[in-house]
């Protein structure tokens, strides 16, 4: 599907990458190269040169091997070798990298059904649709693995101390319910002159 959207010029492949090369295995470094392969891989017909990529990106051929190396291995580009007029030539493909990039995606939509749950759980908790920035903020801790009983744990504690349960607090008490609980001498200091009183 997205290599048909690319295809169609439809798809915006550098905004994927960017959002997904972590989860493809990658570090900025190599989806900058990434990306320069993929905007020049029209244009030069599918032979990228190891040295023109160097100059572009600003990394050493050596690191632009092992890369290309690492592409292939992760079955993000595929190198096909051709023969034309008797002559070989190898030329990468990126077809594969699309379905490497759905499976991401895929990946990423079963971590937002468990946030959905959460969402459907606070909306109804608050007794309101939640907002655009509290909605981002609830997404954003799939990434830490917040499960449904960590946010209802987290609830049960901002209500026992009497508090208004907003995303902040909840957020907090989520903070708090997977960190230890160390107070810094600075707060120790102050419990005990509070308590010497």
């Amino acid at each position: 599907m997205l290599e048909k959207l690319y295809n169609l010029d439809a798809l915006n492949i550098e905004k994927l990458i960017l959002a997904y090369y972590k989860k493809l295995g990658l570090t900025i470094d190599e989806a900058i190269i990434l990306l320069n392969i993929i905007s020049n891989l029209k244009k030069c017909d599918g032979k990228i040169k190891e040295s023109s990529l160097a100059k572009e990106t600003g990394f050493d051929e050596d690191f632009i091997s092992n890369t290309l190396a690492k592409f292939i291995e992760l079955a993000i580009i595929e190198f096909k070798c051709e023969i034309k007029n008797g002559i070989g030539e190898g030329k990468y493909t990126i077809s594969s990298l699309f379905t490497v990039l759905e499976q991401a995606m895929k990946d990423d939509n079963n971590k937002v059904d468990n946030s959905d749950i959460i969402i459907e759980f606070l909306e109804n908790k608050l007794l309101r649709p939640l907002s655009a920035s509290e909605m981002e903020k609830v997404l954003s801790w799939k990434d830490e693995n917040v499960t449904l009983d960590d946010v209802k744990e987290s609830c049960k504690k901002v209500e026992s101390k009497g508090y208004n349960l907003t995303i902040l607090r909840i957020e907090k008490g989520l903070y708090q319910f997977n960190q230890p609980q160390t107070k810094s001498k600075a707060t120790q200091r102050i419990a005990e002159i509070l308590r010497n009183k």
